[in-house]
């Protein structure tokens, strides 16, 4: 999982050097990495036009040339946009580009030698822009490695491998958590506001589910009048910076919620469900789905899907189905958050050779109580960058709510597993870093677990948590 340290501090403002943190998370039992970016380019350095001259005979080349520090060198160039007193960069020669395809060699042009090639974007590889030269604001040393200037003003990723227990990290959310613990700091979550508007959602939609240990949880929320386009580019950015590309405002906004805080949830044209219905159930059979990624699927009785009143939607928990996708043409949807039992997901997304970036997290369990926070955020975010109107509460069904597991936790036990002699309070402390409340009674303490944390589930489970938190090379 690849993670934007810029994205991370929206939770938590942390001072750790990039190495001491890659050294704290490993430590923790996050496998952490510091993430190189590769650029498709070597050997493209920092130059200014000192002058550019039409050449004879040509409507649109110009002679330039070019100062790089060390030396000036003359290069022919076409692009509209090259003038004087402008920094660029420049591919001398020997340099490579598109990926070690194209090799930068002195050239001849209308009699011209040229020493090299002003780049643009597009000819870099840092995006589709190809109309010009790539201008440079601002001051620079000539010369300069052109990879250096680039990597000052992009976001620092690191990237994490995840044990498939510890589902609560998979999101921005979840390892700034345990960054928390590193620092000794509180996380925050920021703030989206939305407005509502009526009618009430449930005279919209009707929510029936059939299997409920399969799907003990399903929310929506409705939001109409939206509007499908572009993407800003904040929120283009912070997507490309984990290396997730931009389809449009309504699932990017989706996706960000999902790499923020690790709930997955999908987004319907309720224009397209029929009878005002959903109905969460197991298949019937063999039934041929045809995907969001246009590939048709059969589904078996092991696969839960989500029908309307006349068809299957979507496959639960994994991926959604074409007849009912978010388009151009969209303009009410229908935001679907629930909760998918990981053994379920897991078997069904193991049939059909699929992984997704939802099945992946609804596979290692997601956090139950944490789904309307999440869809609300979501309603926030669109109704930021699509307009539309929320319509007024919550359709939600949760028939059994879920308690937070509660353990008993006796001192001497955890010490003769790990061979420590940690007191009390130096137990409380490790447990107040992990959210987990406590209870002192007679002989134990009863330790009160966060929901995100399905990993914990028996005594044992919180002596690992302690022995990880007061550092394995304390023991």
């Amino acid at each position: 999982m690849i993670l934007s340290t810029t994205w991370l501090k929206d939770h938590i403002n942390f001072n750790l050097p990039l190495e001491k943190l890659k050294d704290g998370l490993t430590g923790l039992g996050l496998e952490c990495t510091i993430k190189t970016k590769d650029y498709g380019f070597s050997g493209v350095v920092i130059g200014k036009v000192i002058s550019s001259d039409k050449i004879k005979d040509s409507d649109h080349l110009n002679l330039c040339l070019v100062d790089l520090g060390n030396k000036k060198l003359e290069i022919v160039c076409g692009a509209p946009n090259v003038k004087a007193n402008i920094y660029v960069p420049v591919a001398i020669p020997g340099a490579i580009l598109n990926n070690g395809n194209f090799k930068i060699k002195k050239t001849k042009i209308r009699g011209c030698t040229s020493n090299g090639m002003i780049c643009s974007e597009k000819e870099l590889g840092i995006s589709d822009v190809h109309e010009g030269i790539m201008i440079l604001r601002g001051n620079f040393n000539l010369g300069d490695n052109f990879i250096d200037y680039l990597d000052l003003d992009k976001d620092k990723v690191i990237e994490i491998d995840l044990t498939p227990n510890r589902g609560d990290c998979f999101s921005h959310l979840g390892v700034a958590r345990e960054i928390a613990i590193l620092e000794n700091k509180k996380i925050t979550i920021p703030k989206r506001n939305f407005t509502e508007s009526s009618p009430a959602v449930d005279k919209k939609i009707n929510i029936d589910i059939i299997d409920k240990e399969a799907c003990p949880r399903y929310a929506c929320r409705i939001i109409k009048n939206v509007v499908v386009k572009e993407s800003p580019k904040w929120l283009k950015d912070r997507l490309e910076s984990i290396g997730q590309k931009s389809i449009n405002n309504i699932v990017d906004a989706s996706n960000y919620v999902l790499f923020d805080q690790g709930h997955p949830m999908h987004t319907f044209d309720l224009n397209k469900i029929n009878g005002s219905t959903i109905i969460v159930k197991k298949s019937d059979g063999k039934e041929k789905i045809l995907c969001l990624d246009g590939i048709e699927r059969t589904t078996d009785k092991d696969h839960l899907l989500i029908y309307d009143k006349n068809k299957p939607i979507a496959i639960a928990g994994i991926i959604g189905s074409e007849n009912s996708c978010v388009d151009d043409t969209t303009t009410d949807i229908l935001i679907e958050s629930a909760y998918f039992d990981p053994v379920t997901i897991r078997r069904g997304a193991k049939k059909l050779d699929l992984s997704t970036d939802a099945s992946k997290r609804f596979e290692r369990d997601t956090d139950i109580n944490n789904l309307i926070n999440s869809m609300n955020m979501l309603c926030s975010l669109i109704q930021d960058v699509s307009g539309g109107e929320v319509l007024k509460g919550i359709c939600d069904v949760y028939p059994k709510p879920k308690d937070n597991n509660k353990i008993h936790f006796k001192v001497d036990n955890c010490n003769n597993l790990l061979g420590s002699n940690l007191t009390i309070p130096k137990i409380k402390s490790i447990f107040s870093k992990l959210s987990i409340d406590l209870k002192k009674t007679k002989g134990f303490l009863e330790c009160t677990i966060p929901s995100y944390r399905n990993d914990l589930e028996r005594e044992v489970d919180l002596h690992e948590e302690v022995a990880r938190v007061y550092g394995y090379d304390n023991i």
